[in-house]
């Protein structure tokens, strides 16, 4: 062959490895958003939408593993926080062992790249994925994401290989990216449930993380000594149920955790309304969505359980106020009620859950109840106003409260000082769901 024809070779050759390194750079930033895509790369430190897409794709990849299906329903089914997941830092180093050899293997090693088998190679790439994964990703979680007629315990382990989809933090274009076992790439819906069962790797949403160091706060916990006991800990942080913590602040606050704050019922004078009458505390009774499509635009499939919080707003003065912090789990089956052919909104019961003692000389003749549904992402600022009478004088509230990039905004209501809380209470309607107040 001439020189010639031997240049025009290298350069096909060129085009072609050019070409298919480009369509693979693609796939993997699908489903990212630009910020997270052009983030420079560290060797151990990947951004966090690169992790998980990564640990998707590999999970995928050994999931011809029947032991390794096996483990993932029975860790998931143990919902240790109430939902069927579990945290990757929490489990890696469990054994996965092999019923036909006995060989065990560290659960950690189906999620790193490389040969299952090569012990020397996978030792490595594992502990740095590990790494940075305690250090940027420490709620980096594995889901089973119950919906429809899809239900973790109905798993079929021996014959049933599921994709496994990254949720990323911001979704993008309505794509969550996915991977099947041979390594095949997928787009699924974020709106619309799949056909089959789902893995999906995504951030845990009930679970806080604290830095040992400095136990780094969120402003909920600021102003409260961290009393509550870690559930797992390593050597730079403390693992805590969400819950736990907030129950925790609400104490420090004043708030309905305990015996609560507020005054003794009433106020001065004496209006002729319901809670005149009475001393005790409102209470949250029940909540039902307005409809399906309600429902099912704030609980999208890849959520798994419903998880609810309310955020009471008691102004005290202008731009002054206080917050009480409710929130609420439920299994998807809980808020609805299904037959063959259709499934329609079902009470979900909040179990008296005390708010506070009104006394409307300290909080005024109305309040506020903002509704989200908890999902994650970064922290964003959510507006809200409210306009309370307290002692004649009319105080003005705006100000924001904070929320995740992904939670869903249910919707505001105003509470009024008149309205009855004898019986089920009053029904108040968001949009696109009506909740109940009683004493």
């Amino acid at each position: 062959m001439n020189n010639h024809k031997l240049k025009i070779l290298y350069i096909f050759i060129f085009i072609l490895a050019t070409f298919f390194t480009a369509c693979n750079k693609d796939e993997i930033n699908e489903g990212l958003t630009d910020q997270e895509s052009e983030i420079p790369q560290d060797e151990t430190l990947l951004s966090k939408d690169q992790l998980g897409l990564e640990v998707a794709k590999n999970l995928a990849k050994n999931l011809s593993n029947a032991e390794l299906r096996d483990f993932i329903k029975a860790k998931a089914l143990e919902a240790f926080d109430g939902d069927y997941n579990f945290l990757i830092e929490t489990s890696k180093n469990e054994n996965i062992t092999n019923k036909k050899s006995g060989q065990q293997i560290l659960f950690s090693n189906f999620l790193s790249e490389g040969d299952i088998n090569d012990s020397s190679k996978k030792s490595s790439t594992t502990s740095q994925l590990m790494n940075s994964i305690k250090v940027n990703y420490p709620l980096l979680q594995i889901a089973l994401p119950e919906f429809d007629n899809h239900k973790v315990a109905d798993w079929d382990t021996e014959s049933s290989i599921p994709l496994v989809a990254y949720l990323p933090l911001h979704i993008k274009d309505d794509v969550i990216p996915a991977y099947d076992v041979e390594g095949n790439y997928y787009q699924l819906s974020a709106s619309t449930p799949p056909e089959n069962l789902v893995i999906v790797v995504k951030q845990n949403e009930r679970v806080t993380v604290l830095d040992k160091s400095t136990k780094n706060r969120s402003n909920i916990f600021d102003n409260c000594e961290i009393i509550a006991p870690a559930f797992h800990q390593n050597d730079t942080n403390e693992y805590h149920f969400t819950d736990d913590l907030m129950n925790q602040a609400s104490l420090c606050s004043g708030g309905g955790g305990g015996s609560g704050g507020g005054g003794t019922g009433g106020g001065s004078g004496n209006t002729g309304c319901d809670r005149d009458r009475k001393s005790g505390k409102d209470r949250l009774n029940k909540l039902k969505f307005n409809s399906m499509p309600s429902f099912r635009e704030i609980a999208e499939w890849h959520d798994g359980a419903v998880e609810l919080e309310l955020t009471a707003i008691l102004g005290t003065g202008t731009n002054t106020f206080k917050d009480v912090v409710k929130r609420f789990n439920g299994r998807r089956g809980q808020f609805k009620n299904c037959s063959v052919f259709n499934c329609n909104p079902e009470w979900f019961d909040l179990y008296n859950t005390e708010i506070d003692t009104w006394d409307k000389d300290i909080y005024g003749d109305k309040m506020l109840y903002i509704w989200v549904e908890k999902d994650g992402g970064g922290q964003i600022p959510l507006k809200f106003s409210l306009s309370t009478k307290i002692k004649g004088f009319n105080a003005k509230i705006n100000s924001t409260i904070t929320i995740k990039f992904e939670d869903d905004e249910i919707g505001q209501s105003i509470i009024e000082y008149c309205d009855n809380t004898d019986g089920d209470g009053y029904t108040y309607n968001t949009g696109l769901m009506k909740f109940q107040v009683r004493q």
